[in-house]
């Protein structure tokens, strides 16, 4: 069992660094999205549809995003102490 988590951990750390990798040259779809945020894809979807998150739709059906916008969103808010 022990084992099993740590493989999946593994294949996970995996896939971010060659996300992070392959994002100096390519947007992120939306799974790839949801998985650098480590959110589902519905949630992201729905900060998409609420316009509460940067993206781009260059065909009018594909949802792409920009890491660095991405980077800037999540640090827009910083969380105070009191919330923790």
């Amino acid at each position: 069992m022990l084992k099993e988590i740590l493989i999946k951990m593994d294949n996970r750390i995996r896939n971010l660094e060659n996300m992070v990798y392959n994002s100096k040259s390519k947007p992120f779809n939306l799974k790839e999205a949801a998985d650098y945020l480590n959110i589902s894809t519905n949630f992201l979807y729905k900060l998409t549809s609420k316009k509460e998150i940067p993206y781009y739709k260059p065909t009018g059906k594909i949802i792409y995003f920009n890491k660095r916008e991405l980077d800037e969103w999540i640090y827009k808010n910083k969380a105070s102490k009191e919330s923790n």
